[in-house]
Order: structure tokens, then C-alpha cells, then sequence
């Protein structure tokens, strides 16, 4: 699990799991639309 600090206004302290890794760019975003979307599609089928 990744973890953000932020300290008084200066750049975030990113705290990775061993053996994880950080994606960015593009890659990252349509990770994020996916997870979403599965995020979604999981809601509404409980909600009916």
C-alpha cells in the first residue's frame, strides 16, 4: 500500500510496499478509468 505524507507544504514522502512500484503517465490513468469503472459496475449491481 502506498502512503503520501505531506510535511508542512513540501513535496509528499511516497512509502512504497516492498516489492511494489509506482506507475505514471497514461499507463496510470487508464488503470485508474478501469478501476473505476470496476468500482462502479460493483455499486450498481448491489444497488439493483
Amino acid at each position: 500500500m502506498e502512503e503520501w505524507k505531506m510535511m508542512g507544504g513540501q513535496t509528499p514522502i511516497l512509502i512504497l510496499k516492498e516489492g511494489t512500484s509506482r506507475e505514471k503517465g497514461k499507463g496510470a490513468h487508464k488503470n485508474n478509468i478501469a478501476a473505476a469503472k470496476a468500482i462502479a459496475d460493483a455499486i450498481r449491481s448491489t444497488l439493483g
